[in-house]
């Protein structure tokens, strides 16, 4: 419990209702009335924000607080373009609507939006109206790359030629290392790009190549609506940054959703993180005009804006949304200006323990915030220049993936360098416990690995369910677990010039949609069957079946232990065809594979 942070109750609007008067004796006059519903009436959040300076031209307009057919009616009009019409979605969980209106606003005019109910942020005497300012965004040019191709460093099977993951080395294993599967995304080296599952001894579970210069990011278990869930990100890079969609498969690996950014903004690869709630909150980065005279640049350079959004999966709706320039300082960052455009923030986390309030990690401020999404306003601070807490707790540098563990704890990896003098020449990952009452954050826990170059960005920490911690060390391109002493019981790297932004450990279990795959070659008097199944976690065997023709593949011969992902099993004799079966633990057929000629 924060009993020491206290937040106002203009959340009251998420549960209509809550705020009871008690009624006069006999019945009120209507004057008395209507400056009661004005007392009362909680008020409805609205995004954007009052006063904020950063909407886009495509902006949506989300009302939060009520359900749609009690919002009744809003008046949205520009200072230059004029009325606005457009069409309403109501939220999935009716609690609010979004606007999304039929034209663009113009860059830097004023947007007003009039109420029948009262809107948070409101200036005005009845409090039913607030204005907000279109920025003057900037494009956000693509930059993207080319794979370096080491053949050395792909994996290559005859079942599956597609599948040229990068290998991934196991350097330290240990029979003490948790339960579960590696969950990364290499890209930009060896191999094809995309996210991929790998066991704990380096062989192949899952991969997913992408195509052209996509790039996939944050790939982990999640889960959704009460189902384990995967997701990540896919899209295309800029710079520092990327643009794209987020992604939900199920266990079969069939996709069922995809998340994109509202307000004509697009996703970026930050964060995908779904909440309790079921919805989902994510990252991007816009470039605007802004005055840069503070950290000595030209009154009209270009600053990124970073941003995040809640997003209503089933609707699409923006729920929340939060601009880094409408609340902090340029002045802030650890970034020196030294011409061009100016990336002051630079988001790359989320994560939220209670409704209306997300936890978001700044990487160039060197802080933490606990924002509260109604209003925008930072409840504290962890870390920089203006931190509510000191102690060793408080000397984050460039940090990433910060993490509620619990009310008052949170797990960080703290890079140590990236923006700005460097404070550690090591990476480290760290539990970090905030005590609200003395205003001090301590370390209860670090983890560093030996021989390992500082990670000057990227970079993830897991604290697994059985108390051990599992790093993705980012940059270092490396990933290593702790048991509870915080002795290294495993490590795994990856080839030269790969990279994956963060890497996880989880228990999964899946049953693909998809057939088992073979390759089949005959010489002499043998022949030499190749089958795999790209993501199926069940399997303990092989059953090779062969025919004279493509219709009497029925012939068993032979059952062959599954080796890795890809499993080489020798038959006797010159099938014409044949096709293999998966197996499993109790011998029951998972798949049939489809009917193969065998080749030579």
């Amino acid at each position: 419990m924060r009993s020491v942070v206290i937040r106002p109750l203009i959340l009251a609007a998420a549960a209509p209702g809550l705020l009871v008067l008690s009624a006069p004796a006999g019945p009120p006059s209507a004057a008395a009335a209507s400056a009661a519903r004005q007392t009362t009436a909680p008020a409805l959040a609205i995004y954007p924000t009052a006063d904020s300076r950063t909407a886009l031209p495509k902006t949506w307009i989300s009302l939060r607080g009520l359900a749609a057919a009690q919002i009744g009616p809003i008046s949205v009009r520009g200072s230059r373009s004029g009325s606005h019409t457009g069409h309403v979605r109501a939220d999935s969980d009716r609690k609010g609507e979004t606007f999304r209106p039929d034209r663009a606003f113009l860059a830097g005019e004023r947007v007003t939006v009039v109420s029948r109910h009262r809107l948070l942020g409101s200036t005005a005497t009845a409090g039913t109206s607030i204005s907000f300012t279109v920025a003057r965004p900037v494009a956000d040019p693509l930059t993207p790359y080319t794979d370096y191709e080491d053949p050395a460093d792909d994996t290559h099977f005859h079942s599956a030629p597609k599948l040229n993951a990068p290998i991934v080395r196991v350097v330290t294993g240990s029979l003490d290392a948790a339960a579960g599967d590696l969950f990364l995304a290499a890209r930009g080296g060896s191999g094809s790009d995309g996210p991929q599952i790998i066991q704990p001894n380096g062989s192949l579970v899952w991969f997913q190549p992408v195509a052209g210069h996509n790039r996939t990011d944050d790939f982990r278990v999640q889960t959704y609506r009460g189902r384990r869930v995967l997701t990540w990100f896919r899209g295309v890079p800029a710079s520092g940054h990327s643009q794209g969609v987020d992604i939900i498969a199920d266990s079969s690996y069939t996709r069922i959703a995809e998340v994109r950014a509202g307000d004509g903004d697009r996703a970026d690869h930050h964060e995908f993180q779904l909440t309790p709630w079921n919805t989902a909150l994510i990252t991007s980065y816009q470039p605007v005009h802004w005055n840069l005279h503070a950290v000595g640049g030209p009154a009209d350079g270009v600053a990124y804006d970073s941003i995040f959004q809640e997003i209503d999966i089933p609707t699409g709706n923006v729920l929340a949304e939060w601009h880094s320039l409408d609340h902090v300082a340029l002045t802030d960052t650890y970034y020196t200006y030294g011409g061009g455009w100016f990336d002051y923030f630079h988001i790359n986390s989320l994560d939220s323990r209670d409704r209306g309030y997300v936890l978001v990690s700044s990487r160039a401020t060197h802080t933490i915030f606990e924002v509260e999404e109604a209003t925008g306003r930072s409840v504290w601070r962890l870390g920089g220049k203006h931190s509510s807490f000191s102690g060793p707790g408080a000397g984050l540098s460039s940090q990433h993936d910060a993490r509620f563990l619990s009310s008052t704890d949170l797990s960080v990896f703290d890079n140590g360098a990236g923006v700005g003098p460097a404070a550690r020449s090591t990476s480290r990952a760290v539990v970090v416990h905030l005590d609200f009452s003395a205003h001090t954050a301590s370390l209860t826990r670090t983890d560093q690995a030996v021989g390992l170059r500082v990670a000057t960005s990227q970079g993830s920490t897991q604290v697994l369910p059985g108390g051990d911690v599992f790093v993705g060390w980012g940059k270092v391109q490396a990933a290593s677990e702790f048991d509870r002493s915080g002795r290294e019981i495993y490590r795994s790297t990856l080839p030269d010039r790969n990279e994956t932004y963060r890497e996880f450990r989880f228990a999964w279990q899946a049953s693909p949609s998809t057939r088992p795959a073979l390759a089949a070659s005959a010489s002499g008097s043998s022949t030499t069957v190749w089958a795999s199944w790209n993501g199926a976690t069940d399997v303990a065997s092989w059953r090779v079946l062969t025919g004279s023709s493509a219709k009497t593949v029925d012939t068993p011969a032979g059952v062959h232990p599954k080796e890795w992902f890809e499993t080489q099993m020798a038959v006797s004799g010159s099938p014409a065809y044949v096709r293999v079966q998966a197996l499993a633990a109790d011998g029951s057929v998972l798949a049939t594979s489809p009917v193969k000629p065998v080749g030579t």
